[in-house]
C-alpha cells in the first residue's frame, strides 16, 4: 500500500474504543480523496489496533471516542 499512498497524504479518523480497548466504530472525518485508502485504513484499525481504554472516575473501563491520523510515514 505504501507505494500507492500519496506523499503527505493523511486520513483523519474518529474511533469509538470499547471498554475492552478494541475499535468498534471508525468514521472518516477528513480524507485525501481515495475511498479505497479510507476503507483500508478503517478495516486495518478495526482488525489490528488495540488501545488502553478510557476509565471513569472509579477506574472502570468505559467506551470513548479517540481521534487518529493515518499518514504515509506510518506504513
Amino acid at each position: 500500500m505504501r507505494s500507492r499512498w500519496p506523499r503527505g497524504g493523511r486520513i483523519f479518523t474518529r474511533l469509538r474504543i470499547s471498554p475492552e480497548g478494541r475499535v468498534v466504530q471508525c468514521d472518516i472525518m477528513r480524507s485525501f480523496g481515495d475511498r479505497n485508502a479510507d476503507d483500508w485504513t478503517c478495516a486495518l484499525l478495526r482488525d489490528r489496533a488495540s488501545f488502553k481504554p478510557a476509565t471513569d472516575a472509579t477506574g472502570k473501563p468505559i467506551a470513548a471516542w479517540f481521534g487518529y491520523v493515518q499518514s504515509d510515514r506510518e506504513f
